[in-house]
């Protein structure tokens, strides 16, 4: 009997496991849309300065986007299918540190999630990347109005909410 490699694709389209990339990608990218939405709350609360809200900026975007390569390399050769929940695990919180681990988390579930996207595809890569980019864009859409329904009119102790998010996507992986 012939073995079967982990990363061979599956013969027809597997849509459980892709509406499951779907969903998480969706709550990934609230958690990441969050952090902008949230920005003039910290300005005014924390006082801020505008070079300080752009260190948080830079801070995120260098964990997020620089990490994320790296990540996509390390899993090409070693793939591993804990590294979904591991990597939203450190999407929780703390300012700084906090945007640095959601850039963290982002980038070790976009390039994983895209590899097992394109997996379960069953041949159909377009379909399954454009249903894994209908959660990312979904998702970026609805933290900000996540945030002005739960954090505007609470306040910012409020964001912690959004850890619940984080938990679901855990589950849901």
């Amino acid at each position: 009997m012939e073995q079967v490699s982990k990363q061979q694709p599956v013969n027809k389209t597997a849509f459980r496991v892709l509406v499951a990339l779907s969903v998480t990608h969706c709550l990934n990218d609230s958690l990441q849309s969050v952090i902008s939405a949230v920005y003039p709350l910290f300005k005014d609360d924390l006082a801020l300065s505008f070079a300080q809200i752009g260190l948080i900026t830079l801070v995120y975007q260098l964990s997020a986007s620089v990490f994320q390569p790296i990540t996509g390399l390390v899993f090409d050769k070693r793939p591993v299918a804990w590294s979904l929940p591991i990597g939203m695990s450190f999407t929780l919180h703390w300012v700084l540190i906090s945007v640095f681990l959601i850039g963290i988390g982002s980038s070790v579930l976009h390039p994983e999630a895209s590899r097992i996207t394109s997996l379960a595809s069953g041949g159909r890569r377009g379909l399954a990347q454009s249903l894994f980019q209908v959660g990312g864009n979904l998702g970026g859409s609805l933290g900000p109005l996540l945030v002005a329904l739960l954090v505007a009119p609470y306040g910012r102790t409020h964001i912690a909410l959004f850890s619940i998010l984080a938990f679901v996507a855990i589950l849901v992986m």
